[in-house]
């Protein structure tokens, strides 16, 4: 008997006395790429004449690009559980049986693959997301002075600008010989335009942990909270049912076949279900961002990021026809749900947007034809700006390895990444110190903290919050799965350890570019960190940096206003 246990806290094969890891199943298999092949596929599909993109139209607005991102993430999910039990019946002799808590996994094992299981309850996860009450209101009360200070200005401004920002962006760093809370996403840019048009900054906070670090914040901004009350006041007031072309019902008829499997129920139910409603909630934000941005005069639109959210602002501001910027958030990759879109509805991208290099521009013109060069300008990566002022420090204490360990928010990848790297250093031939800097939405402290006692883990800190740039400065090696961090990291001289995990292998590129070890295995990382001395900067290496991240001369905001103004 072979079992698949596959729940929150455990996912594993188990067969006699013996366990492996669960994704060792699909270790030579690209997910991401098979999951963007079958989302294309879908999206060429034509249904009675359109295809669906054209589902759910209003005045000429393709609500599907507003939901994509989101559909592709969940078809992923669904086909990475397909294949991890597909793959695993098609190795095996034994009968097998499943274990798990997850819906869509018991779903595909009992109507797919007709296999046994045991459902498990679900352990329910306290992530401490309380309200703090007084916060709140303090948050709010200081939201209502930036609106009210923006308001007076506007009746004489000309130039007034709508920023989209997110809590998360802000890190604690070293500017100008002081540390202060900076968003090192688009706060340099923000304070240049500052200087001389009047703005708004609406602020997002995904949670209410945030709460402290939005309070700290010293910057005037308006919770994006306000925006969201402004939408369920007048939302629905300003929708004509009239201009509403809604053929959602032929979703149905789409070919959910996949590998000789058909899989359309568990699509319907598990990706397309309450799509209408979905899709309603973004026209409303559009069409309340076009009330706002008429009503206030706004003249341009700066966001970070081409996601849902976003592009529902940068939507309604070219449909107001003002200037509308977006600054590239992250790595861009040719299987990116937000920027690789195919689509006769060019409406939906900014009117320019600001890329690190000329790498994420190719991709963007050779994957996407919404985009092209007129509106796409390489600018190099803002944060750039703000790591020059830093130190390299390249002297390494020989007796002493200084590990910064950068994790990311993802549970089935940040456990098996600290377990491997928790092992390997119970291995190393030599003395370290590690810092574990918490991803911005990494919120399972707990676990980190019992990883520790678990393997007996010495000289480590856990930071929430931290100077990234002078913990980078610090370190002797950068250690992550494919955090942006190792690219930092890299501008300063810092050799890099991406831990290769089979669901999660190389998606930054990182190893494939050259800029950093990868591991399968803590043997591996042993190996690299007992022999960092030889790591050296090549050619490729600094092939890398040129194409990636343009100049990093400490002008790249200066070349963004250059564009703007």
């Amino acid at each position: 008997m072979l079992k698949i246990i596959y729940t929150k806290n455990e996912k594993k094969i188990l067969f006699g006395d013996k366990s492996e890891e669960l994704y060792k199943s699909i270790n030579n298999i690209s997910i991401d790429n098979i999951a963007f092949q079958f989302l294309n596929k879908l999206e060429c599909e034509t249904i009675q004449g359109i295809n669906l993109e054209n589902f759910y139209i209003y005045d000429n607005i393709p609500l599907y690009y507003f939901e994509r991102p989101t559909i592709y993430l969940k078809l992923k999910y669904i086909l990475t559980s397909f294949m991890i039990i597909k793959n695993i019946i098609e190795n095996t002799n034994e009968e097998v049986e499943v274990i798990s808590d997850d819906e869509i996994f018991i779903e595909l094992s009992e109507k797919v693959f007709k296999l046994n299981y045991s459902r498990t309850n679900a352990e329910k996860e306290n992530n401490g997301n309380t309200i703090n009450k007084f916060k709140l209101f303090k948050r709010v009360i200081n939201g209502m002075g930036s609106y009210i200070k923006f308001k007076l200005k506007s009746i004489n401004s000309k130039d007034n600008i709508i920023v989209l920002s997110s809590v998360i962006n802000i890190n604690l760093i070293k500017l100008m010989g002081k540390k202060q809370l900076v968003d090192t996403q688009i706060g340099p840019l923000v304070d240049s335009l500052d200087k001389e048009h009047n703005i708004i900054n609406f602020q997002f906070m995904s949670s209410y942990n945030y709460l402290n670090k939005s309070l700290a914040f010293k910057r005037s901004f308006v919770p994006f909270e306000f925006f969201i009350i402004y939408k369920k006041l007048f939302g629905e007031k300003i929708v004509n049912p009239s201009l509403i072309t809604n053929k959602l019902e032929l979703l149905g008829e789409l070919n959910f076949d996949f590998q000789d499997h058909n899989l359309k129920d568990i699509f319907m139910k598990h990706v397309f279900s309450n799509l209408e409603n979905r899709y309603y909630m973004s026209l409303t934000e559009i069409l309340c961002a076009e009330k706002f941005i008429k009503k206030n005069r706004i003249t341009k639109l700066f966001v970070t990021d081409e996601g849902d959210r976003p592009r529902c602002f940068i939507t309604a501001g070219n449909r107001m026809g003002i200037k509308t910027y977006a600054l590239q958030h992250g790595i861009i990759n040719e299987v990116s749900p937000a920027y690789m879109i195919n689509s006769k509805y060019t409406g939906i991208v900014p009117k320019l947007t600001f890329l690190w290099g000329d790498k994420y521009k190719d991709m963007l013109l050779a994957g996407s034809n919404v985009y092209n060069d007129s509106i796409t300008k390489v600018v190099g990566q803002l944060r750039t700006d703000l790591i020059l002022g830093y130190n390299k420090n390249d002297e390494k204490d020989t007796d002493k390895i200084k590990i910064l360990y950068a994790t990311q928010y993802f549970k089935d990848l940040l456990i098996p990444a600290t377990d491997m790297l928790f092992k390997a250093l119970n291995l190393i031939n030599r003395e370290y110190e590690i810092i574990i800097k918490l991803h911005p939405a990494d919120e399972f402290y707990n676990i980190y903290i019992e990883k520790i006692q678990e393997y007996g883990i010495k000289n480590v800190k856990i930071l929430k919050d931290g100077d990234l740039y002078e913990l980078l400065s610090w370190s002797d090696v950068v250690i992550s799965v494919h955090s942006t961090v190792v690219v930092e990291g890299a501008i300063l001289n810092k050799p890099s350890i991406c831990i290769r995990l089979p669901k999660y292998d190389d998606l930054g590129g990182f190893i494939k570019d050259g800029i950093s070890l990868g591991a399968k295995e803590e043997k591996e990382i042993v190996t690299y960190l007992d022999n960092l001395e030889i790591y050296s900067k090549n050619n490729e290496f600094i092939k890398y940096l040129e194409n990636n991240f343009y100049k990093i001369d400490g002008k790249v905001n200066e070349r963004i206003m250059n564009e703007v103004d």
